[in-house]
Parts: structure tokens; sequence; C-alpha cells
């Protein structure tokens, strides 16, 4: 996580500002196997599916903190960082947790990785996903079903034969057209409107039939909508908005109290916000960006902290601390390889 703007990030619709530089998310993909889980059919690729390596002498925390100390530095000098935050963990554990350089650079605070904020831009569909697999364990949602069953307000056009899928949101092969330019962000509070409405105002055209069989070589299109379509749809079904279903159902649970996707901030976290900057002769701070029209593809903010304890719960089957957010079968389906 960082506090300096990206020159020209906004080219696929992702984050502009506090775009994710050196959170390092060791992430392990579990070997495939069907999961008992409704509307789970997975079947494995031989040599595809991703297995967890051995290789090389295993780093201490001191080593971590000399390698990361030296890749920040190179940082701070070639790309003209304000600010960042590192956490990483491994077996269970935080092996550092770090802040280096200024939130804010004109009143001289510091980066504190349990306290500062960033945004994290599309590492926000990572939670969207945990929520759409959590009702899929309770049979209220389905991966292969039609996601027009879930909509009521608006429908996706029948441009093919295929439907649409929840599956097709999360591996973003849905077949949408790229659309996100223009009102991925809002000015301000006073732009923000219900996201049903926006996701309903700005429905892309479905230019390719949706993936029916994953096996097959199917290319993804990377796409904001649809990612932020499978959070409404979440909250379609739960009847709690996104903010609340995801305060309540991910980040209560794994303790991550300074998190969220609420635009604005609460009030209790609005002043450990990190800014965002831009450096051309000089630093340019900017202010709060509101991405409420895609809020669950990209509104998300935390700290290194919390993100550490959600790569935690991820490595360990859906579990933290006693509290689970998926069950093991849930959570070794979400990190297989689905297609190639």
């Amino acid at each position: 996580m960082h506090s300096k703007t990206a020159s020209n990030a906004a080219g696929n619709g992702r984050m502009r500002v506090l775009q994710p530089l050196a959170l390092l998310c060791g992430f392990v993909t579990a070997s495939a196997t069907a999961a008992s889980v409704p509307g789970m059919a997975y079947q494995s690729l031989p040599g595809v599916s991703a297995q967890p390596t051995t290789a090389g002498a295993a780093l201490s925390a001191s080593d971590v903190e000399t390698l990361i100390d030296q890749v920040i530095d190179q940082q701070f000098d070639q790309a003209y960082l304000a600010g960042a935050a590192v956490a990483v963990v491994k077996d269970g554990q935080m092996l550092l947790n770090k802040g280096y350089g200024y939130a804010d650079l004109e009143n001289k605070i510091a980066v504190d990785p349990n306290k500062t904020l960033f945004r994290v831009g599309s590492t926000s569909k990572l939670y969207t996903a945990t929520a759409v697999m959590q009702l899929v364990e309770q049979g209220r949602l389905d991966l292969d079903a039609d996601v027009n069953d879930y909509l009521q307000a608006f429908k996706l056009p029948s441009t093919f034969a295929q439907p649409v899928t929840l599956k097709n949101l999360l591996t973003m092969t849905g077949g949408f057209e790229v659309n996100s330019f223009g009102y991925t962000a809002d000015k301000g509070p006073q732009d923000i409107i219900p996201l049903g409405q926006a996701l309903a105002r700005h429905q892309p055209e479905r230019v390719n039939p949706p993936a029916t069989s994953f096996t097959e070589g199917w290319a993804p299109a990377y796409s904001n909508w649809g990612a932020a379509l499978a959070g409404y749809i979440v909250q379609e079904q739960s009847g709690q908005s996104f903010a609340d279903y995801t305060e309540q159902h991910v980040f209560g649970p794994l303790g991550m109290n300074r998190s969220s996707f609420r635009e604005p901030l609460p009030k209790a976290l609005q002043a450990d916000m990190s800014l965002g900057y831009q450096y051309t002769d000089r630093w340019v701070a900017h202010d709060f960006q509101y991405y409420s029209n895609l809020a669950p593809a990209g509104a998300m903010s935390a700290t290194a902290a919390d993100m550490a304890r959600f790569m935690l719960a991820n490595l360990q089957g859906g579990e933290l601390e006693g509290k689970r957010i998926l069950s093991a079968d849930s959570s070794q389906y979400m990190h297989s390889r689905v297609f190639s």
C-alpha cells in the first residue's frame, strides 16, 4: 500500500490513488478437489492447478525486513513515494508489519501500519468474492444460476443464448465490454447514487458469449461493472447494504476494525486516511476519491494490519483465531484454478 498516485493507472478502470504496491499477499492456492458446497462442481486441470513450493531456505523476520526496507527505499527514490505500508504473513503469524514515510506530508504524519488507512483498489474484489461465497454456502446464491434470477430493478439483455452466471462475474468471463471509463470515480458524496441505479445506468453491452466450459481456454475480460454487480447481488439477497454486509460478516469476524467500504469514511476513520499524492516538480495531494458507483469493485479502505488478517484467514482455510468467514471447502474452492 502506498500514498503516491500512479501517473496512468486508470487504463483498466482500476484505482488511480493509493494503489497497493507493496502489500505482499502470499496466497497459496490449494490443489483442486470437488467441494461439497452447492453449485461448486470443479474439474481439476492436471498440470495447471497451483501447488505450494518449498524450494529455497526460509527467510527470517529479520531477513524479510531487510529485503523490504531495500525495496521500499528504492521505490521512494525511483517512484517518488510519499508513504507506504507493508504487511507480510507466514505460518499463521505476522512476519512484518511496518510503515514508511508519511501519510500526510504537510503535517508530517507518519504512516502507521496499524492505524493508517489506504485505498486498496481492486483488491476490494477479494472481499466481494468472499461475500458471494458465504451466501453460496447458505444456499442463498448459486454460482451457476442466471444472474437475472437475482435482479429485480433491471435485467441483463438476452444478447446470447447463454446466461451470465455468478461464476462468470467472479472469473471475469461474462463477456461484457469494458465501459468503466468516465464514471468510475465520483467528484464527491453529492454524486453518489444507489448502487443498483448506478449499475443500471452504466450497464455495458454483452459483446461475447459468457464462458460455459472452463476447460476450453476462454479469455477473460476485466470487468469492474461485473464485479460490482456481484456485490449488488449480495446486497439484494442479504437485505443489507454492501458496506453493512461486509462489516458484519467479513471485517467483524476477522477483527478488521479499521476497514470499510463506506464513502465517505466513518468519522472515526477519516483522520487516519492516507492522502494520495502525485509528484511532478512537487508533491500534490489529492482529495478522497469516491468510487461508490462501483463500490464492491474497488471502494475499500483498510490498514496493512487489517489486510494481513484477511491474508491469514485465507491461508488458513477461511479461519482466524477461532472465527470463520468461510468453510474449509469454500475457501479451497475459491482458491482453486478455474480455467487456463
